[in-house]
Protein backbone atom coordinates (compact mmCIF):
# COMPACT_ATOMS: atom_id res chain seq x y z
CA UNK A 1 0.00 0.00 0.00
CA UNK A 2 1.11 3.73 -1.04
CA UNK A 3 2.00 6.01 1.83
CA UNK A 4 -0.47 9.43 1.23
CA UNK A 5 0.18 12.56 2.20
CA UNK A 6 -2.40 15.80 2.96
CA UNK A 7 -1.89 18.91 4.88
CA UNK A 8 -4.05 19.28 6.94
CA UNK A 9 -3.01 22.33 9.24
CA UNK A 10 0.40 23.99 10.54
CA UNK A 11 1.41 25.82 13.00
CA UNK A 12 4.36 27.37 14.77
CA UNK A 13 5.03 24.89 18.03
CA UNK A 14 5.18 26.21 21.27
CA UNK A 15 7.01 24.52 24.34
CA UNK A 16 3.85 22.78 25.35
CA UNK A 17 3.60 21.45 21.83
CA UNK A 18 6.92 20.35 21.38
CA UNK A 19 6.68 19.44 25.29
CA UNK A 20 4.07 17.57 26.03
CA UNK A 21 1.84 17.20 23.44
CA UNK A 22 0.77 19.08 19.82
CA UNK A 23 -2.32 20.41 20.56
CA UNK A 24 -4.33 21.30 17.08
CA UNK A 25 -7.43 23.26 15.58
CA UNK A 26 -10.79 22.13 16.23
CA UNK A 27 -11.26 22.26 12.68
CA UNK A 28 -8.95 19.35 11.82
CA UNK A 29 -11.64 16.82 13.10
CA UNK A 30 -13.86 17.35 10.07
CA UNK A 31 -10.46 15.57 8.30
CA UNK A 32 -9.90 12.92 10.58
CA UNK A 33 -11.95 9.95 11.18
CA UNK A 34 -14.60 9.74 13.73
CA UNK A 35 -13.74 8.56 17.45
CA UNK A 36 -17.63 6.65 17.42
CA UNK A 37 -18.35 7.62 20.98
CA UNK A 38 -14.88 7.28 22.77
CA UNK A 39 -12.23 9.56 22.99
CA UNK A 40 -9.02 8.49 21.46
CA UNK A 41 -7.49 7.05 18.33
CA UNK A 42 -4.32 5.68 17.06
CA UNK A 43 -2.77 6.54 13.91
CA UNK A 44 0.48 4.95 12.39
CA UNK A 45 2.12 7.37 10.37
CA UNK A 46 5.40 6.18 8.66
CA UNK A 47 8.39 8.15 8.94
CA UNK A 48 11.68 6.86 6.86
CA UNK A 49 11.42 3.17 6.97
CA UNK A 50 9.47 3.11 10.82
CA UNK A 51 5.86 3.46 11.17
CA UNK A 52 5.34 5.29 15.08
CA UNK A 53 2.15 5.10 17.03
CA UNK A 54 0.92 8.65 17.64
CA UNK A 55 -2.29 8.96 19.82
CA UNK A 56 -5.16 11.52 18.81
CA UNK A 57 -7.59 12.63 21.80
CA UNK A 58 -9.51 14.72 23.14
CA UNK A 59 -10.50 15.58 26.40
CA UNK A 60 -13.50 13.56 28.33
CA UNK A 61 -15.19 16.60 30.08
CA UNK A 62 -15.21 20.15 28.82
CA UNK A 63 -13.89 21.18 25.77
CA UNK A 64 -13.29 18.99 23.61
CA UNK A 65 -9.82 20.37 22.38
CA UNK A 66 -8.13 18.12 19.92
CA UNK A 67 -4.35 17.16 20.67
CA UNK A 68 -1.32 14.50 19.32
CA UNK A 69 0.81 12.95 21.85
Amino acid sequence: MAAQSKLVFSKFLSDSDIKKRLAVPSVIQRSLPPFKGGHALIFQFLHGTRFWPILYSIRTEGYSKPVFS
